[in-house]
């Protein structure tokens, strides 16, 4: 169980490498182009709309900020959360399906898509990314795996919504002691 935990740790940690990386790149200024700045800053605004409940507002400056930098994984995942909040679910699943094409997902990419697609009925996609974001996230695994039990209910697999539901209680003991 140890390797296992060094072995989570490890991948974790260099995730987390990456990332602090891509953050330093993109936000030093050394590195960090003028046009990046900007779309940094107008996805900046895109979060106080949508803290603000202002979901077109929001969504017309992370459009802004995409056009600036089209790869701009934050604006686009920002952008998806207020389609959500307008239970645009179509675009909101577009924007989740552009991170993964273009290689900027993460665990809460595919656990959000999947969300999406069970507010969609399509169970089978949402199922699929709930294993993704299950592989993806030890840290949140306990509540990825009720979700996707959920999911199971859905699709009539009880046998798999117990096992789910007793890995998610078996993970909260481990966590409480």
């Amino acid at each position: 169980m140890l390797n296992e935990i060094a072995k989570v740790t490890g991948e974790r940690m260099k995730e987390l490498t990456v990332a602090l990386f891509l953050l330093f790149l993109l936000l030093n200024p050394a590195f960090a182009s003028q046009d990046s700045s900007l779309a940094i800053s107008k996805n900046n605004e895109g979060v106080k709309c949508l803290n603000r409940g202002d979901y077109r507002g929001a969504i017309k400056k992370f459009d802004e900020s995409i056009e600036i930098e089209p790869r701009y994984g934050l604006a686009i995942e920002n952008r998806a959360i207020a389609w959500k909040h307008l239970k645009d679910y179509k675009k909101a699943l577009n924007d989740y399906d552009l991170l993964v094409k273009l290689r900027l997902e993460n665990a809460w990419t595919f656990s959000s898509r999947a969300d999406i697609y069970a507010k969609l009925k399509d169970y089978k996609s949402a199922l699929s990314d709930y294993d993704r974001a299950i592989d993806a996230n030890q840290s949140a695994r306990s509540l990825l795996l009720r979700k996707r039990a959920k999911i199971k209910l859905k699709l009539r697999d009880k046998i798999g919504a117990k096992e789910d539901l007793e890995r998610a209680a078996g993970i909260d003991k481990l966590n409480s002691e």
